[in-house]
């Protein structure tokens, strides 16, 4: 969905924030403002409020806080463009379908085309199942224990061999590069998936997005295959069987948490048995955009990796990411290194929900894990014991700081504040950094704390970018300041225009079609009014940008401190030393 700036101001200008979230909430009048229980919380006195004149809702319980497009979001789960075209829709605004550029219009078409082929080809893989060539497919299934209702449910299929799903599609007048675009070819003309059990991968909406194939015979390699990246399938932000979980709570299955798993086979088994609250990341390494897609579903999430994976530093970091974007994690330990897979089979629903029971927070799953991996018989494994968890651990909170260092100081034998005063120094400065998705007040006592934290922060130097150039130092802005992906996109095309002596729109970024894009920009105006409503604007701007930059050189210390431990060359330590003073030095500057 394509539109102007000035097509999404009108739109703003006839929305009644109080018919729209009356669709969902009911509300009542007490003076000027309407009330109700809050929906993002459990309450039994209302302390949810929309103003009808402001145009915002506002719940003094929780603190949400936001507009209609942002309550269709956060309630109904929706895009921004499918919350924006919902209300269009609602009060009979007209759509626009507006001029598009040769390349944009080019990726949609092939988005579409390429939507198109995979729901052929997913109908197709799953007919093949009534034929005759299949009976080994099922037989597999049948071993994994696999009933007809769940292939069914997952809408599985199997690929018999290398040309009958491309001879299908030619059949139904697809060439052969749209198949090509569509990830389902390899290098030789042939069916990427061919002699596999075919999983499709499905999107909020009901799209199949790509496929997973599971090998049928063991000495077919790699074991599991996904669709390669394409314009449609970007692994990095697919969450499979996030359809699934959309699916239930419209049938108003209450969904509190979610079960993060590595792999659709775990997903697929655990639904079986009846646990149907679980997501699977296609991998123990989350990206940002999984992470803010979880965040915008649940608050609370259960981490159940296989095996040895969850003692691993490399998804540690992906699970400090998570809990980074506001959600609370807690960590499923399987006994004897098996899957979630091979468990829920063994031990059924009841005996998987046990574990649930007994799921250890983040930061205590890593020092019990850290102590079981550790030789504290002697005074260097002792250290390396209490180090190792300085480094793992992910809190700036000094109640829990204090709580983790009583517990390293009890298992290592040494005294608590030494423990504390390590762990303090390696905590995070500030606790909003870890609250990447912070609701906007409009209350002006709350300003200040509002805009704090790296995603605001970011905001606020990408509004100043749309505001007044001469008034902000843009020049001061360095290359990778920004960490997010999207917030580096719209840096992009801000820095090509400040250096062509432009000023950058924000309605052009808003006529492409990427969503994640629109979601920003749509924030970033919300900034750019709370900017405009300062009388020092320029402070707001180089306090942010001074915090941006004291962040980066707080990840390249702890980064720097990291590889100091672990480096055993005393040349490279003496060099990482010289460095990590460098930046010491520069903290102390700012």
């Amino acid at each position: 969905m394509d539109f102007s700036e000035k097509w999404f101001q009108d739109l703003k200008e006839k929305i009644d924030i109080v018919n729209i979230i009356q669709e969902f909430v009911p509300l009542q009048k007490k003076g000027t403002k309407f009330w109700a229980c809050c929906p993002f919380h459990n309450e039994n006195t209302p302390s949810f409020t929309v103003n009808q004149e402001n145009k915002y809702y506002h719940c003094f319980g929780c603190g949400k806080t936001g507009d209609a497009i942002k309550f269709l979001q956060e309630y109904q789960k929706m895009s921004f463009n499918e919350a924006v075209e919902w209300i269009a829709k609602k009060i009979g605004f007209k759509i626009p379908v507006g001029p598009e550029s040769n390349e944009a219009k080019k990726r949609r078409e092939l988005k579409n085309k390429i939507l198109e082929v995979n729901k052929l080809t997913a109908e197709y893989y799953f007919s093949n199942f009534q034929k005759p060539e299949a009976r080994v497919a099922l037989e597999y299934l049948r071993k994994r224990e696999l009933s007809d209702e769940t292939i069914v449910r997952f809408g599985m299929g199997c690929s018999l061999d290398d040309f009958g799903m491309v001879k299908f599609l030619k059949g139904k007048g697809y060439s052969e590069q749209t198949i090509k675009d569509a990830g389902l070819l390899n290098s030789n003309g042939n069916d990427i998936f061919a002699r596999r059990i075919i999983i499709p991968i499905i999107d909020k909406q009901g799209d199949v997005l790509g496929f997973g194939g599971r090998a049928i015979f063991e000495n077919d390699k790699p074991k599991y295959k996904n669709t390669p990246q394409s314009v449609l399938f970007d692994k990095s932000s697919i969450l499979f069987g996030i359809n699934l979980i959309s699916k239930y709570r419209k049938d108003r299955v209450d969904i509190n948490a979610l079960i993060l798993v590595e792999g659709y086979m775990d997903v697929i088994s655990l639904n079986q048995a009846g646990i149907v609250n679980v997501i699977a990341s296609m991998g123990t390494s989350l990206t940002i955009q999984q992470c803010e897609k979880i965040k915008t579903i649940v608050n609370n999430v259960y981490v159940c990796f296989d095996g040895d994976a969850a003692g691993q530093n490399a998804t540690w970091r992906s699970l400090d990411m998570l809990a980074n974007a506001g959600v609370e994690v807690k960590v499923i330990s399987i006994p004897d290194k098996m899957d979630p897979d091979d468990y829920v089979k063994k031990y059924g629903k009841d005996g998987f929900e046990k574990l649930t029971f007994g799921a250890l927070p983040l930061n205590e799953y890593k020092v019990v894990t850290i102590e079981r991996q550790s030789d504290l018989s002697s005074y260097e494994g002792r250290v390396k014991f209490v180090n190792r968890c300085i480094k793992a651990l992910n809190t700036s909170d000094k109640i829990v700081l204090s709580l983790y260092s009583e517990m390293i100081a009890n298992i290592a034998g040494i005294e608590k504040t030494i423990v504390f005063e390590k762990l303090e120094s390696f905590g995070k400065e500030n606790d909003a950094d870890k609250e990447n998705v912070k609701d906007n007040v409009s209350s002006d006592n709350n300003k200040k704390d509002t805009f704090s934290g790296i995603l605001q922060s970011s905001r606020v130097i990408l509004a100043a970018c749309f505001l007044d150039i001469s008034r902000f130092n843009h020049a001061s802005i360095i290359e990778n300041l920004f960490q997010s992906l999207v917030h580096k996109k719209i840096w992009e095309y801000c820095r090509e225009k400040i250096q062509s002596n432009n000023k950058p729109i924000l309605g052009a970024l808003m006529s492409g079609d990427n969503d994640e894009i629109k979601q920003e920009i749509f924030e970033i105006e919300t900034v750019m009014q709370y900017l405009d409503s300062l009388d020092d604007p320029v402070s707001v701007f180089n306090e942010k940008l001074n915090f941006l930059e004291r962040s980066l050189l707080d990840n390249e210390r702890i980064d720097t401190i990291d590889k100091i431990m672990s480096e055993r060359d005393p040349q490279k330590r003496k060099e990482l030393n010289i460095r990590l003073n460098k930046i010491l030095d520069a903290i102390k500057r700012r």
